[in-house]
């Protein structure tokens, strides 16, 4: 995953949380926190399968307290 800083195998348990806490890493780049994006992430999430707990796991483990801040301000909204 290009910007990210670490080193992990991707595998297909972990594949689909790193992809999208690369895109919550970088979710101003985007211009979307106005648009409904907490409701359409808890859809995405549900949709896949994806634990926020897991995820949370991920993000504390890999990325930046950023990453988290943003993941947890995206899920409030």
């Amino acid at each position: 995953m290009p910007g990210t800083s670490f080193t992990t195998a991707i595998n297909q348990d972990n594949y689909l949380y790193l992809q999208l806490l690369d895109t919550v890493k970088n979710i101003h780049k985007y211009h979307l926190i106005n648009e409904g994006i907490g409701n359409k992430l808890v859809d995405y999430m549900e949709a896949r399968g994806i634990m926020a707990n897991v995820l949370f796991e991920y993000a504390d483990q890999y990325y930046s307290r950023k990453t988290t801040e943003n993941l947890v301000a995206l899920l409030a909204s």
